[in-house]
């Protein structure tokens, strides 16, 4: 009976470790708390006109929400908003310029992935294309990281070392990395891959020791219940922002759009306001005045891809992201 008995358990266990996904599924009901800040990110307007050169960093939930069936492939889509803080990076700032600024990013698009969990790959499906997102299967210690849409420096970030971590109440693997330079092994554990939940510094954020950018994963829930970085750690899935949203001052339509871009600010003050649009790597595309109505934008020059918008006026801040298809 006693034999049988440890022979049941073992059987649950292995049970156990094989229904542990290496990337979490829609159906888990997964959500992740990322902070992502970036010098020179934003901007805003002051008493004498426009103001740049702030670090802004921007707490974000992510979190799944649609699917969606490309070329006959089903993606699911995860979503993101945020609240923002933007700070002076150069001391004083210039003359009529606020030295801090709190604004709201709405509800966007943050990724659309896929899973083949029979090889422990995720795709990502960027600018129309698909490229791996994680290769769970190749990730090893002492050998190069897989070449990965995250992973922007493939022949020097190494993964140097495998742990385990408590998951709920399964163990999973948690492997670190670091960056080889000349042989030499620098910037051990600087970020962590996760199974089951991800990079530790957020899903999508690229695998580089922070320079004049700061990313990391602040939490990750299932069937809400936390799991990292621990069960006692509380887990704030409005990350206050439920005490900012007020009615919609900004929006932009369609999205994703081809040709022509509308900007709607009705709800935003009188006047003029100033319009930017940006690359997802920051580089500045267009930027304009434009009254506090409804404006149309040519797009048609812009490539496909991920694009930002942010309006400012005297009172108000806001960035919204567009998909240009």
């Amino acid at each position: 009976m006693k034999k049988l008995l440890l022979n049941f358990v073992a059987l649950l266990v292995i049970t156990s470790a094989k229904t542990q996904n290496n990337f979490p599924l829609p159906t888990d009901n997964p959500f992740w708390t990322e902070v992502h800040g970036m010098l020179w990110s934003c901007y805003t307007i002051g008493i004498h006109g426009y103001c740049e050169g702030y670090y802004c960093q921007c707490t974000m939930p992510v979190y799944y929400k649609s699917d969606t069936t490309i070329n006959s492939v089903n993606y699911n889509r995860l979503y993101t908003r945020g609240v923002c803080y933007g700070v002076y990076a150069g001391g004083q700032p210039p003359d009529g310029c606020p030295f801090s600024f709190n604004f709201q990013n709405p509800e966007v698009l943050f990724a659309t992935i896929r899973q083949d969990t029979l090889n422990k790959i995720v795709y990502i499906l960027d600018n129309n294309l698909e490229s791996i997102l994680y290769d769970f299967k190749n990730i090893k210690v002492g050998e190069d990281y897989p070449q990965t849409f995250n992973n922007i420096h493939p022949d020097t970030l190494v993964v140097v070392a495998q742990d385990s971590l408590l998951q709920g109440n399964i163990y999973v693997k948690k492997w670190d990395l670091g960056i080889r330079n000349n042989g030499t092994i620098s910037d051990s554990g600087f970020v962590s891959i996760i199974e089951g939940i991800g990079s530790t510094f957020g899903i999508v954020a690229n695998l580089m020791p922070p320079f004049e950018n700061s990313d990391h994963l602040v939490c990750f829930s299932k069937n809400n219940v936390v799991l990292y970085p621990d069960s006692a750690y509380n887990c704030d899935k409005t990350v206050n922002i439920s005490n900012l949203i007020t009615s919609p001052v900004f929006s932009v339509y369609p999205n994703p759009a081809s040709n022509t871009l509308t900007i709607v600010t009705a709800n935003a003050s009188k006047g003029t306001g100033m319009l930017r649009i940006s690359s997802a790597t920051g580089e500045e595309i267009l930027r304009k005045e434009i009254k506090a109505i409804n404006n149309t934008i040519d797009i048609s020059m812009l490539k496909c891809g991920v694009y930002i918008v942010q309006y400012s006026n005297e009172r108000i801040i806001e960035t919204v992201k567009f998909i240009k298809e």
